[in-house]
């Protein structure tokens, strides 16, 4: 029994270092249920277990759990350690509504009790949604096959919620409270706009004197002003990312998607240029920065993810001076695109 619950935790260490433990990987506890075939000397049972979840793009993610069984034998009754660890893959599908996603799930298990080991292979259908706290959870359906006795088990598995191990503090911006706390880039856009305001344009005067015996001087013809130029926006491409936390500018799914979507809008028509806009609460604290913020973080994302040029870009903030009453419209980014003629 020791050397399987040692082989159990081994592998569950070793492959956790495969993950790293950045802000997007996740920790979380769960239930489950299982219901096994019938030739097997252990009754259906409870799961209690803890889990790793890695997102390795939009659409993939990798899962480690591992769990115990309080099981009991049928032949003879008595109480039994068995152990449960996966090692399986989310596929994310297209999103449902109210920020659910269904995902498809493939992957290795093993059970061990009473010095066996049970390996399988199992594939299953779930539900992945978001909640207002930040925390996601799922529902796992799975049946898992044994290709050694050709039965299979039935597992049905309820995250508790998929928190980040660390980068919490990162991915949470509260607006700064002393003028040297305020960010340097956030610092440098506010000088930029003082100064732009501070500005004032003074007609030139020239003066000409008579001349005494000499022909008169021409006046200078003065250049002519360079018009403006006009700007016209595009309404059908402007894209609105909503759904931010209270006091935070951390970007989610489904914003990293509608951020893929500016990308593909700027790449494709090379003439157009974007306005983001961030936007927050009156209830919020410094709803000036905080929403500011939002419009950086966009703004990080297309040059640093896309590879999109800081020229074609312009943010600044809108404060909660279009609030409604709806505070996930409140707390949002608008992305409008024009182009200069």
């Amino acid at each position: 029994m020791r050397k399987i619950l040692f082989s159990v935790l081994s592998m569950f260490l070793f492959t956790a270092t495969t993950f790293s433990y950045d802000s997007s990987t996740r920790f979380y506890p769960f239930l489950g249920y299982t219901r096994f075939h019938e030739t097997t000397d252990l009754q259906n049972s409870i799961m209690l277990g803890v889990g790793l979840n890695k997102p390795i793009t939009e659409s993939f993610r990798a899962d480690l759990s591992c769990a115990y069984l309080p099981s009991e034998y049928k032949s003879s009754g008595q109480s039994a350690a068995v152990f449960y660890s996966s090692l399986s893959g989310e596929f994310l599908l297209p999103e449902l509504c109210c920020g659910t996603k269904p995902f498809f799930t493939a992957g290795l298990s093993i059970f061990a009790f009473n010095g066996k080991i049970d390996n399988g292979i199992e594939l299953g259908l779930g539900l992945l949604s978001l909640s207002k706290k930040k925390i996601e959870h799922k529902f796992t359906v799975k049946a898992r096959h044994n290709p050694a006795d050709k039965q299979s088990d039935i597992i049905a598995i309820f995250s508790l919620g998929l928190m980040p191990l660390n980068g919490e503090k990162e991915n949470t911006v509260l607006a700064p409270e002393k003028k040297d706390e305020i960010p340097k880039e956030l610092r440098m856009i506010i000088e930029e706009e003082k100064k732009q305001k501070a500005i004032v344009t003074t007609p030139t005067v020239t003066i000409i004197e008579k001349p005494i015996k000499t022909k008169p001087v021409k006046k200078e013809s003065k250049p002519k002003p360079k018009k403006a130029p006009k700007i016209i926006f595009d309404n059908d491409k402007k894209i609105v990312i909503d759904r931010f936390f209270y006091n935070s500018a951390f970007i989610g799914n489904p914003g990293n998607n509608y951020i893929q979507k500016a990308a593909k809008t700027l790449k494709e028509n090379p003439n157009l240029k974007v306005s983001i806009v961030g936007y927050a609460n009156s209830h919020e604290k410094n709803p000036d920065e905080i929403s500011l913020q939002r419009a950086i973080n966009v703004q990080n994302d297309l040059i640093k993810k896309y590879n999109i040029s800081n020229n074609k870009i312009k943010t600044k903030s809108g404060g909660h001076t279009k609030a409604t009453n709806n505070n996930y419209l409140n707390r949002r980014v608008e992305l409008d695109f024009y182009s200069e003629k």
